[in-house]
């Protein structure tokens, strides 16, 4: 047997290899047998929970998004025959239910738009008809927002230099504040009722209205439904009358002085 010498000087001892001469004890060998197995059984359940698991959720996920966006004829297709597979035919129903609602709500949608459409079409020739001057004020900020044909005649102003003004715009400047006050009492009120206004016109002339306004619904807005009636003539015609009766006085004064 050959020996070993150790760090010193001494004799030689028999050289034992204490690494690779020592087998493995029987309770070694089962600890590395059980790690082994225990690494196997955690990969295999990770692999069956993704398997029967989260891909029918990932799927179920999926799927459900795309009816979220609107195709409702979509059908979940998961057949795990658990609560997943359950979940999905709730989807499925609730898919349907939804779809059912959407045409019957797109239908009344259409109904009532068109009803709104002939409404405001007939609402609009009605304007275009009338005799009146016809200004539909928003009664929030006082802006005109619509007009019919014999508004324009009666300002002068085209309709959209009227859609660009508000409402106390129309009377005369001095009249400004009285204007903003009367229309905030009628909206507050709902409706007002004025005679004898005088408003301005394009070419600086002024024209005598009686103006009935009230709070109505149009396009499902409130706005401020302002006839004018104009008196222009009437005035004219009273002011002539006025000036023929104040002569007529004064002939007569004149007369009754020189008897």
């Amino acid at each position: 047997m050959k020996g070993c010498r150790g760090a010193k000087s001494g004799p030689t001892l028999p050289c034992q290899n204490i690494l690779f001469d020592q087998k493995p004890g029987p309770g070694k060998t089962d600890l590395l047998f059980e790690s082994i197995l225990v690494f196997t059984l955690c990969a295999f359940g990770v692999y069956i929970v993704r398997r029967l698991l989260l891909k029918p959720i990932n799927i179920l996920t999926e799927e459900v998004e795309r009816i979220g966006k609107g195709n409702f004829e979509h059908k979940i297709d998961i057949h795990t025959g658990d609560e997943i597979e359950s979940l999905a035919k709730g989807f499925n129903k609730m898919g349907e239910a939804l779809k059912g609602f959407y045409y019957d709500l797109e239908e009344k949608i259409r109904e009532r738009t068109a009803a709104l459409k002939a409404s405001e079409t007939k609402y609009r020739a009605l304007m275009e008809q009338a005799y009146d001057a016809i200004f539909l004020v928003n009664p929030d900020n006082g802006r005109i927002m619509e007009v019919n044909l014999q508004a324009e005649m009666l300002t002068g102003l085209s309709k959209e230099e009227l859609l660009n003004i508000k409402y106390w715009d129309l009377y005369p400047q001095h009249m400004g504040n009285q204007a903003v006050e009367q229309f905030n009492k009628g909206i507050k009120r709902g409706f007002t009722t004025l005679h004898d206004v005088p408003i301005k016109k394009g070419d600086g002339e002024t024209a005598w209205v009686d103006i009935s306004a009230r709070i109505v619904g149009y396009n499902n807005v409130k706005v401020y439904h302002t006839v004018m009636k104009d008196i222009t003539e009437r005035k004219k015609e009273e002011e002539r009358l006025s000036m023929t009766s104040e002569q007529l006085a004064r002939s007569t004064m004149v007369m009754l002085e020189q008897d």
